[in-house]
């Protein structure tokens, strides 16, 4: 940005966004040092679109929060796509939805995720 150079994260809300963001976006293996991290959204777009799908990816997403987040509290997740009614949602598309309190703060927050 204009003030600092590079776009820095300068509160904790910021900070917790982005290490969710992280956590969605990285495939399991993909951290050579801990193999287990991640949840790996984009692979389940290749997945049949229906609420069988998404609910093993909010399985994921709630195991992976847990272990890697555990100062979060995950409050809802929900999937937007053509196979849960949302037809105004482009082909291979999923929108995630994440509502969560992050615990030693005390504050509540909303992720919303566009994954093609």
């Amino acid at each position: 940005d204009a003030r600092d150079g590079f776009k820095m994260n300068k509160t904790y809300k910021q900070v917790v966004t982005q290490n969710l963001t992280m956590l969605l976006l990285t495939s399991p293996g993909e951290r050579i040092m801990d193999p287990s991290f991640g949840v790996g959204v984009r692979r389940f777009l290749f997945e049949q679109d229906s609420p069988i799908t998404y609910s093993n990816l909010s399985a994921r997403i709630y195991k992976q929060v847990s272990k890697y987040l555990s100062y979060l509290e995950l409050e809802d997740v929900e999937f937007f796509s053509q196979g849960t009614g949302h037809h105004e949602i482009p082909d291979n598309t999923v929108k995630i939805k994440i509502s969560y309190t992050i615990k030693p703060l005390a504050s509540s927050a909303t992720l919303e995720l566009v994954v093609t």
